[in-house]
């Protein structure tokens, strides 16, 4: 929700230039210009009922850290989560 710790709502990086046909890999470069923590994993989930894509961003065999970028259908940043 908006203020919980480890949300942000605002002050995207990512460029706001919508596509209608986003892919996996769209949403995965898209994902990229909000990282702001260190990783060598990154997994990307589709939720079609919601149009929204969570794109994950961890460093394999460190417990916490992680980042979660949510970006709707059209590939606009609409909130991420920081993980402990």
């Amino acid at each position: 929700k908006i203020g919980d710790p480890g949300v942000k709502h605002e002050n995207f990086k990512n460029p706001e230039v919508e596509r209608e046909d986003m892919s996996a890999i769209d949403a995965i470069i898209r994902a990229k210009f909000e990282v702001t923590v260190e990783y060598d994993t990154i997994s990307v989930s589709q939720d079609k009922d919601a149009n929204m894509w969570c794109v994950d961003f961890w460093t394999l065999d460190v417990v916490g850290g992680g980042q979660s970028v949510y970006l709707n259908g059209n590939g606009l940043t609409c909130y991420i989560v920081y993980g402990e």
